[in-house]
């Protein structure tokens, strides 16, 4: 609360000084947010959050605080209005930092990549995603037991953003797998390069489809998924760490697999990140400011 507090006292010294229109977010849910929310609406102030993650059952998203939302797809819009959001206050632009996604193939080089990481460009390329959950460890060891099980593949541990990598390369040292840990690297550019994406349930699952990538998704607890990324056919699902070894031999050699997870990626994308056609920037832009002409 204390926080929260200072935060509002913060944000009203922004809003005397610029005397703003609108107030743009990336999120309404952290004390940060939630305070710049609740200092601009004592001000007169609308805010716009423009979506971050994926919504559906995520426990971070059950309430929001944001006059408007840019939102990155239907779904979420769906998602949105199923929890007794106003309609309007919705708008389905695409998600901005996918934009430069629609040159991914001019922008990137795999090969300047693999180079730089020091991996064989003759062996496929398995990216890990990590996330600071309690079974974090679990699916790192179950990930590295597999690929030392093949032949012809090589790991890259991609750290979540808000982790550290202790962890990580104690897990790789007492396994023994050659495997590469990283952390400030461009998610995009190493998705590019990669052959196949294994996570839990972390949105990279959305941004490797978007990049036309195969996808397992670890779901050893049991539970419902979060995000159907498998129950769309868009990812294979593994629930047993034995199984794994045999799913990524599916997710990069078995043709028959491979098309049918491309097939339901397509709609899965389109439905989850709306048009990745480099202009959704624009269209939160002027959802902006179709708000702030409504409101003067």
């Amino acid at each position: 609360l204390t926080h929260e507090v200072k935060n509002f006292a913060e944000w009203k010294k922004v809003f005397d000084a610029e005397k703003p229109a609108a107030v743009v977010l990336m999120d309404d849910i952290t004390v940060f947010g939630r305070s710049a929310v609740a200092s601009a609406r004592k001000e007169g102030i609308k805010s716009v959050s423009v979506q971050w993650g994926i919504f559906r059952e995520n426990p971070a998203f059950f309430k929001t605080y944001a006059d408007y939302w840019a939102l990155t797809s239907t779904e979420d819009k769906k998602y949105l209005i199923s929890k007794g959001i106003d309609v309007k206050k919705l708008a389905v632009t695409g998600q901005p930092r996918f934009d430069y996604l629609a040159d991914a193939e001019k922008l990137f080089s795999r090969k300047k990549l693999i180079e730089e990481l020091g991996l064989d460009e003759s062996k496929k390329v398995i990216v890990l995603a990590t996330q600071p959950t309690r079974g974090e460890k679990e699916v790192i060891e179950a990930t590295l037991r597999a690929v030392k099980q093949l032949s012809g593949v090589q790991l890259v541990l991609k750290v979540h953003p808000i982790e550290e990598d202790f962890l990580h390369k104690k897990l790789v040292a007492q396994a023994g797998v050659d495997a590469k840990v990283v952390k400030n690297i461009n998610l995009h550019e190493l998705l590019h390069a990669s052959d196949l994406l294994i996570t839990a349930f972390s949105t990279t699952a959305l941004e490797a489809m978007i990049l036309r990538k195969p996808v397992i998704t670890l779901n050893f607890t049991a539970g419902k998924e979060i995000i159907p990324f498998a129950g769309s056919g868009s990812a294979i699902e593994v629930r047993a760490p034995g199984r794994l070894a045999e799913a990524i031999g599916d997710a990069l050699w078995n043709a028959g697999k491979r098309k049918k997870m491309f097939s339901k990626q397509k709609k899965f994308v389109y439905e989850n990140s709306f048009k990745i056609d480099g202009k959704a920037a624009k269209r939160v832009a002027d959802f902006i400011e179709k708000i702030m002409k409504k409101n003067n």
